[in-house]
């Protein structure tokens, strides 16, 4: 099953690349970010004990907004 979820979203990827929504970068790449600090947050906070000071809804946002648009702000000076 995670084989077909997976195959799915690189496909999407792959699609709005190809519309020009997002920059060409290897889809792997795109997912493993994504999977990957979503897989590390619930790690550390929920086996870990790490304190989680904000819901899982705005983490999910964060990192969201993160992966589209980046940590800099617009003015890079």
């Amino acid at each position: 099953m995670t084989r077909s979820i997976i195959e799915l979203m690189q496909a999407y990827i792959e699609r709005r690349q190809n519309e020009g929504a997002l920059r060409k970068y290897p889809p792997q790449a795109i997912l493993g970010l994504v999977g990957g600090a979503a897989q590390h947050y619930g790690m550390m906070t929920g086996m870990f004990g790490y304190p989680a000071e904000v819901d899982d809804e705005l983490v999910s946002e964060t990192f969201t907004r993160i992966i589209l648009s980046g940590i800099q702000t617009a003015d890079r000076t």
